[in-house]
């Protein structure tokens, strides 16, 4: 499915601001990756949050409100705003706040300012592919993956993907949240790869799966997956040590 965004064209002084903006948040997160007191709690939803992650939403938001207050916002921690300008902001302050509180420095960063480019690969056999969230995955799911691309660790699967570093990219498990996923369908669009759910459906209409590829390689990867398993409970194995 090709996506059409209803939205104002984009804005060359209005994207240097956001790029400014990134900059300064993951200068902020980045100090607080080594700060000893550090800690997190549970969400209703079962996931972390830091007081880091509030402070790199509050930033933003802040910023936001000064530079384009006609715009909307939708936050992970501080929920949505309306706008009248037809232009929303989706703010994932932390994409990684698990990695973030175990320091694993595998949450991503900014990219900026080189040009997209895909793989060709056209073959499904051996393609690179980048798993996010493997422990949350199906057996089923893995070992039909396992037999036939080659499956990697993922950190910032999407930039991995529009440099030309990976074929294709796969989240399953527990559902993503809208802002994980909401960026995607622009980045690899424009890219000229394709994105959708396991199932084939819109992403951002669908069951909260991905399925990333160069574009050539994705009917495969639906037709491997049909019918499969997407997720696993693996919370269900922590004993509580």
């Amino acid at each position: 499915m090709d996506y059409a965004f209803d939205a104002p064209p984009v804005d060359r002084e209005l994207l240097d601001f956001a790029v400014r903006l990134a900059g300064r948040a993951g200068q902020m997160s980045a100090q607080a990756f080594f700060r000893d007191d550090l800690h997190s709690r549970l969400k209703e939803d079962g996931t972390e949050v830091t007081e880091v992650d509030l402070a790199v939403e509050e930033l933003i938001r802040n910023e936001l409100s000064r530079q384009a207050p006609d715009d909307g916002i939708f936050g992970e921690e501080g929920g949505s705003i309306s706008g009248s300008s037809g232009r929303r902001w989706i703010i994932d302050p932390i994409n990684g706040t698990t990695y973030f509180t175990h320091r694993v420095p595998l949450f991503p960063d900014l990219r900026s300012g080189r040009r997209a480019k895909l793989t060709e690969r056209s073959s499904l056999g051996g393609a690179r592919t980048l798993m996010h969230n493997p422990a949350g995955w199906p057996e089923e799911l893995l070992c039909a993956l396992h037999r036939r691309v080659l499956l990697l660790p993922s950190t910032g699967m999407i930039v991995a993907l529009v440099t030309g570093r990976a074929d294709a990219g796969i989240i399953a498990g527990p559902p993503m949240g809208y802002e994980d996923v909401a960026p995607m369908p622009v980045i690899v669009t424009e890219a000229g790869g394709r994105v959708t759910d396991l199932r084939g459906a819109p992403v951002l209409e669908g069951d909260m799966s991905v399925l990333v590829t160069n574009g050539r390689l994705h009917e495969g990867f639906l037709q491997l997956v049909e019918g499969l398993p997407h997720s696993r409970d693996y919370r269900a194995l922590d004993d509580g040590e």
